[in-house]
C-alpha cells in the first residue's frame, strides 16, 4: 500500500512540474465602458501622418496594440457620428516609442551599474470640425501623451513584453484624460446630450 502511495505522489509531482504556469492572456485596450461622445457630425475621418515603424531606434511596432492602434480603438469606443453635414477629422501626427541604450555606469562608488534601456512613448493628435463644403475648420484641439519607462539590460522578452503592455495602457489612459478634457472645453457646442 505504500509503495502505491509512493507512486501516486511521485506521478503528481511529475505531472504538476509538467503543467506550465498560467499564461496571462492579452487584453486589447478597451473604452467602453467609458460614456461615448455623441458627435453631431455625419462622419469621423482618421489620418494617419505618422506611420509605425519597427527600425531602430522606434519600437512602436511591436507592441501588441501599437499608440496607432490605441487612437483608433478609442475613436470608435467613444465618438460616436450622430448628425449630418460636418465632418470630424482625425489627425494622427505622432504615435512613436523610441529605445535608448542606456551605457552602465559607475555613478555610485565602485560598483557598476548594468546597460539597459529607456523607452519614450508620445501620441500627438489633432481633430478639427469641418462643416460640409467649408474649407476652414469651426473648431478645433490638439492633444498630446506621454510616457517614459527604463528597463535594466538582463530584463528577458517577457519583462519587456510586460512593460511594453503597461506603458500602452498608461499611455492611452493618459490620452483619454486630455482628450476627454478637450472635447468638454472646446467641442462642447457639438455634443449632443441625451435627456
Amino acid at each position: 500500500m505504500r509503495k502505491i502511495s509512493l507512486c501516486m505522489f511521485a506521478s503528481l509531482v511529475l505531472l504538476t512540474a509538467c503543467n506550465p504556469p498560467d499564461v496571462k492572456h492579452y487584453t486589447p485596450p478597451s473604452f467602453t465602458k467609458l460614456a461615448p461622445f455623441n458627435m453631431d457630425v455625419a462622419s469621423v475621418n482618421i489620418t494617419e501622418e505618422y506611420k509605425t515603424s519597427s527600425q531602430a531606434p522606434h519600437v512602436e511596432g511591436l507592441f501588441q496594440t501599437t499608440p496607432t492602434e490605441g487612437v483608433r480603438i478609442w475613436m470608435r469606443d467613444r465618438v460616436h457620428a450622430v448628425g449630418g453635414g460636418r465632418t470630424l477629422t482625425v489627425i494622427i501626427k505622432d504615435a512613436s516609442v523610441t529605445e535608448t541604450k542606456i551605457p552602465p555606469s559607475t555613478s555610485t562608488g565602485t560598483f557598476l551599474h548594468e546597460e539597459g534601456s529607456r523607452y519614450d512613448a508620445h501620441i500627438e493628435v489633432e481633430l478639427r470640425i469641418y462643416a460640409e463644403n467649408k474649407p476652414i475648420s469651426e473648431a478645433s484641439i490638439d492633444v498630446s501623451a506621454t510616457r517614459s519607462d527604463t528597463l535594466g539590460g538582463r530584463a528577458s522578452a517577457a519583462d519587456r513584453e510586460k512593460l511594453f503592455d503597461e506603458m500602452e495602457r498608461n499611455l492611452l489612459n493618459s490620452l483619454n484624460g486630455e482628450l476627454e478634457k478637450n472635447f468638454y472645453r472646446y467641442f462642447s457646442n457639438y455634443i449632443r446630450y441625451t435627456s
